[in-house]
């Protein structure tokens, strides 16, 4: 997920990001079937919550918006993100929140660290974790279909061809989190930049992608430049 792909105007080649992309989900969705760390860095923000709720979504969904003429900006975006779509994703206020930038060092699992090539955050409460992430190097649209073919490879995943378009090319896919919950989440091309999101909470795979789908157009409206419902300056 860190590294930079061939042809790219980045730091790394493509071998060593789709090699990072493959160790990081691994990590990501060991720590999500144990319910233990995170692929984040930075300090958590705490908040007194009750249990993993579901009240009815009031974020925009994913269908309703034109992802495929957005165009993204490669940079921090977290403290943008809607906090009512935040709270509508995971059934409440985060309990814990965390964020990191383009170079650092991200602790991915209990000892392991790499450096970060990307902008991301992460939003926890109970069970129920969202992701946004960008890549920081520009990504051709050549190399965002290797990218979309790597994904699409990942064990214990589904691809939702018939899921709305985040951005082009784009794909969509649920996974199993273990425990009951999925991982439901949706990557593509924003101009020269590659978004990426999810959702991973208990439920049936269809709804928690329904869900993820009002999730990651917030993390589009947040991401755009400049970010839709933003005045210009």
């Amino acid at each position: 997920m860190f590294s930079t792909p061939p042809g790219l105007r980045g730091p790394a080649p493509l071998a060593a990001l789709l090699a990072s992309i493959i160790v990081l989900a691994v990590v990501v969705t060991a720590l999500a079937t144990r319910g233990g760390g995170d692929a984040t860095s930075g300090a958590p923000r705490e908040a007194t919550t009750s249990p993993e709720a579901s009240p009815e979504p009031t974020s925009t969904p994913l269908a309703d918006l034109d992802t495929t003429v957005l165009t993204v900006q490669r940079a921090a975006f977290c403290d943008l993100v809607d906090p009512a779509a935040v709270e509508s994703a995971l059934g409440g206020e985060p309990a814990d929140v965390r964020s990191y930038g383009n170079g650092e060092s991200v602790l991915i699992a209990s000892g392991i660290k790499d450096i970060s090539h990307e902008f991301g955050c992460r939003w926890k409460r109970g069970r129920a974790v969202l992701r946004g992430w960008v890549f920081a190097p520009p990504v051709t649209p050549a190399d965002a279909r290797l990218l979309r073919t790597e994904a699409r490879r990942a064990d214990d995943c589904v691809v939702r061809r018939a899921a709305p378009a985040f951005g082009a090319p784009t794909l969509a896919r649920t996974c199993s989190a273990g425990k009951g919950s999925t991982e439901a989440s949706f990557r593509g091309l924003f101009g020269d930049a590659w978004l990426a999101c999810s959702l991973t909470r208990t439920g049936a795979p269809a709804a928690v992608l329904d869900r993820a789908g009002e999730w990651c157009a917030a993390v589009a409206r947040a991401a755009a430049t400049p970010p839709l419902g933003q005045p210009l300056d």
